[in-house]
């Protein structure tokens, strides 16, 4: 019966992990909201939500779709490529802190 209880805590422990991991979000004053605004203004992109902070996971995803709109300039492809691998970065970082 012990060891069934310490299996469940472990788990429990083991998922709350990944969950707080995979749902970090990205702090309010971040640059990327400015984007994120910006492309759903000019149609790029879907209206997200008004509630904020966005996940790390929702950004990325957007910030995705924002690179393959034929409209970017150099310089804005350039701005969103360089925020997107920042996040993916900072991803794997927590991750590997995690562990």
């Amino acid at each position: 019966m012990k060891k069934h209880i310490l299996f469940v805590l472990i788990l429990f422990t083991s998922l709350i992990s990944l969950f707080a991991s995979t749902h970090l979000s990205v702090p309010l004053g971040h640059r990327v909201y400015t984007i994120l605004a910006s492309a759903e203004t000019r149609g790029i992109i879907d209206h997200i939500s008004t509630v904020k902070p966005y996940t790390r996971s929702v950004v990325a995803s957007n910030l995705e779709t924002i690179l393959q709109h034929p409209a970017l300039s150099s310089g804005e492809r350039l701005e969103v490529e360089q925020m997107l691998e920042n996040l993916k970065i900072r991803i794997c970082t927590v991750l590997i802190n995690d562990r």
